[in-house]
């Protein structure tokens, strides 16, 4: 690596529960999962 060489590092991701947590392309994606409780 060059000393003019920049790269970033994730050092943590947190989620809430029921959240699906993806890093897609250098992109981080949040995905809510909603369930629906019915009769």
């Amino acid at each position: 690596m060059e000393n003019n060489e920049k790269k970033n590092y994730l050092k943590r991701i947190i989620g809430l529960p029921g959240e699906k947590l993806e890093i897609r392309a250098g992109l981080i994606y949040i995905i809510m999962f909603c369930r629906v409780l019915g009769k």
